[in-house]
């Protein structure tokens, strides 16, 4: 948050939610006048943390947007698979063990 207004989002499930055989990092968002200062690398970098912390052994799997893989593959998500619609938006699999 800040000055009261949500800046970034991002939402962890446990394996069996929405994958079988991963938790998930969904749904994250940050304000598009918020990008520039780097807010997304800090909430991955948190979220991918916490996920771990909760979920120690188990892979985090996430359906990213295709025009994103290179910022995910920064945070250490590795893509595997091809590109697919979700939405009707380009998406593709990736995965941080």
């Amino acid at each position: 948050e800040k000055n009261d207004k949500i800046i970034g989002y991002s939402r962890i499930l446990k394996k069996g939610i929405l994958y079988k055989n991963s938790c998930a990092i969904g749904r994250v968002l940050i304000d598009k006048n918020e990008r520039r200062n780097k807010v997304g690398d800090l909430l991955m970098k948190f979220t991918i943390k916490t996920t771990k912390f909760l979920f120690k052994n188990d892979s985090i799997k996430i359906s990213a947007q295709s025009h994103l893989k290179n910022f995910y593959s920064k945070q250490g998500f590795i893509y595997k698979g091809e590109d697919y619609l979700e939405d009707g938006i380009p998406h593709c699999a990736m995965y941080f063990d």
